[in-house]
């Protein structure tokens, strides 16, 4: 990746990316091997601070069974939410997903007796046989109160 960036731009520094839009620091990163639509999409979010909301597996999973998306792959899921987050809740978006999806909207036994959006989830194989079972962590990221 650096032999690369040095050849194409002539100095190893990712700086060009701040002055390109969401898109083209998309397409610019995944021209390296190994560098995919999540990891671009982190970038965009963690590095450049951008509204972006990566899709990783519990994210993907979570708002499909939710009802939000109706996809079959993470990246799909990110085309089909890209642009519909507002301004500034990316970041506090994707990380809540991903504690959801991993604490409660498990792959093979959802908890959803204890999930927030359980009222307007629409994943039909719902599990009630759990209770509270989970690590305590009762703290949610609010990035934007105002």
């Amino acid at each position: 990746m650096l032999t690369l960036l040095r050849k194409k731009r002539g100095v190893i520094s990712f700086e060009y990316l701040k002055k390109l839009d969401d898109e083209s620091v998309i397409n610019e990163l995944i021209m390296f091997d190994g560098v995919g639509i999540k990891t671009a999409s982190c970038v965009l979010l963690f590095s450049l601070n951008r509204n972006i909301c990566p899709v990783d597996t519990h994210v993907h999973r979570t708002l499909n069974r939710i009802g939000i998306v109706k996809t079959t792959t993470p990246d799909k899921t990110f085309n089909e939410i890209l642009g519909n987050i507002p301004i500034g809740m990316a970041h506090q978006f994707h990380t809540n997903l991903i504690r959801l999806g991993r604490e409660v909207c498990k792959p093979s036994k959802p908890n959803c007796s204890i999930c927030p959006v359980e009222d307007n989830c629409s994943f039909e194989f719902k599990n009630f046989d759990r209770k509270r079972e989970y690590k305590k962590n009762d703290f949610m990221l609010l990035d934007n109160i105002k």
